[in-house]
This record gives structure tokens, C-alpha cells and sequence, in this order.
């Protein structure tokens, strides 16, 4: 699974390894929503069945990693 913040970085990040041939998984959906958390989850069972055959991006995912954001609250809003 790679991090991608943006689709640049994830398009970057697909030519840099050569891995244009291969399937993309692109998750959008909110990390703390069912759904989210479903497949997150789920992403070391399909990332060991699948070998090298797909790749996993995430985009924005690594924000939640390490706390959340302040406009996470919906107070702030």
C-alpha cells in the first residue's frame, strides 16, 4: 500500500515504478466511515492475495495516521 496525498504524487509514484501495467485501487472514502474502516482493514488480506498484480492508494489517508484534523470536528465547521 502507498501513501498518496495527491493524484500527482500517485501518478508520479505509478511511472517511478513501472507499474502502469499493473490493476490500481483507488480508495475514496472518509477513513472513520464504516465503509472506510471495512476496507482498510481488509487491505492486508487483498495486499498478500494479490502479490505484485495490484496496488493500493489512499489518497489523503495518511493525514488520519498520526491524529486528526481540526476540520475533523464538527464543531469547527
Amino acid at each position: 500500500m502507498f501513501e498518496a496525498i495527491t493524484y500527482d504524487s500517485m501518478l508520479e509514484n505509478i511511472k517511478e515504478n513501472d507499474i502502469s501495467a499493473d490493476t490500481i485501487g483507488i480508495l475514496l472514502a472518509r477513513p472513520k466511515s464504516e465503509a472506510g474502516k471495512n476496507i482498510v482493514d481488509s487491505l492486508p488480506y487483498y495486499h498478500h492475495r494479490s502479490g505484485k498484480s495490484i496496488n493500493f492508494y489512499l489518497p489523503g489517508y495518511g493525514a488520519y495516521w498520526y491524529g486528526s484534523y481540526p476540520d475533523e470536528d464538527v464543531e469547527n465547521l
